[in-house]
C-alpha cells in the first residue's frame, strides 16, 4: 500500500489502515518546541530536550504524536536515531 500524506490522514482519520513515513530535521536545545512543515513529508522539529541519552528522540516523538493527535507508541524512528536527519513513521 503506498503512503499517503499526513495531511490527507489527518482529514480522512485513516491512521490505523495506512501507516505514513516522512522525513524530519531535528533541531535539539531549541528555545521552544515547535514544528514546521516544509512539505507534504518533510517537517522541522524543534524541541528543548538535549540530544543525549535520547532525550531529545523523546521529546520528538511526544511534538510529533501531539501534533498528528497520535499517541506516542504510534510514532517510531526508522533511520537515524543518532542522527538530526530522521525517518519517521505513524501508524
Amino acid at each position: 500500500m503506498a503512503s499517503q500524506s499526513p495531511d490527507a490522514l489527518l482529514e480522512t482519520g485513516t491512521w490505523e489502515r495506512a501507516p505514513v513515513k516522512i522525513f524530519i530535521t531535528v533541531k535539539p536545545r531549541a528555545s521552544k518546541e515547535k514544528i514546521d512543515k516544509i512539505s507534504e513529508t518533510e517537517y522541522r522539529v524543534s524541541v528543548t530536550a538535549p540530544p543525549e541519552d535520547g532525550k531529545a528522540n523523546d521529546a520528538v516523538i511526544r511534538a510529533l504524536a501531539n501534533f498528528f493527535d497520535v499517541p506516542p507508541s504510534s510514532i517510531k524512528i526508522l533511520r537515524g536515531a543518532a542522527s538530526c536527519k530522521k525517518q519517521i513513521e505513524i501508524l
